[in-house]
């Protein structure tokens, strides 16, 4: 999942495709989600000075970097003070570029997440292991979600096919890796239409509360 490319180059290879409710993992039920062979990645030169600068080089549906740009600046921050990373003695450049073009639904967020924990980890010897990687994407995923389930930043960690669900209890979230017998055909649109999750996941909550006999039905 970390690609040396000659370069101090550090990718989330592996991008989310949701299947089954997704907006409905965050209520505790679980999902299918696979990875893409798409790839975000996140370059970090440690400079003289301080605080951090970024330079956004991926590809993206137009109007999505300036709509998502103060949620992007935000989720940096997350990470970078959940790894307690030092930017008051040095100064971060960070660069995100791939081929994973930055569009809503694709987990666009969650690649530039994971990738920066990745790229924070080898820059400064951190040492961790898979799941601390998906812990400090899963905060700067706060940044764009609000309360994002863990779902993207989780298949972005680990790759491959997996089975998801939301520990509501502030446990340990349930992931197991599944492997499919056959290749499965798929086709992904590209609306050009920049969402946001947050307001999404806020509709998804507000039709719960006014009805919840019937989101009921449909969580059983």
């Amino acid at each position: 999942m970390v690609k040396d490319l000659g370069r101090p180059y550090y990718l989330a290879k592996f991008i989310p495709i949701r299947y089954k409710r997704k907006h409905f993992v965050v209520y505790g039920l679980p999902a299918i989600a696979s990875a893409l062979e798409s790839s975000t990645i996140a370059d970090i030169n440690v400079l003289e000075g301080h605080g951090w600068i970024v330079d956004d080089q991926r590809p993206a549906t137009p109007g999505y970097k300036k709509v998502k740009y103060n949620d992007a600046m935000q989720s940096i921050k997350n990470v970078l003070n959940y790894l307690k990373i030092d930017t008051i003695n040095q100064k971060l450049q960070i660069t995100f570029s791939g081929d994973l073009v930055a569009a809503s639904g694709v987990g666009a967020s969650a690649a530039q997440c994971t990738s920066l924990a990745r790229a924070l980890n080898n820059t400064f010897n951190l040492n961790l292991d898979n799941d601390q990687i998906n812990n400090a994407a899963y905060e700067g995923e706060k940044a764009y979600h609000g309360t994002p389930s863990g779902i993207d930043n989780t298949v972005s960690t680990f790759g491959g096919l997996i089975w998801f669900q939301k520990n509501l209890n502030g446990k340990k979230n349930t992931i197991n890796l599944l492997k499919s017998p056959l290749k499965i055909p798929l086709v992904i649109g590209n609306t050009g239409i920049t969402a946001s999750t947050t307001e999404v996941v806020a509709d998804v909550r507000k039709l719960k509360n006014e009805n919840p006999k019937k989101f009921n039905k449909i969580f059983n």
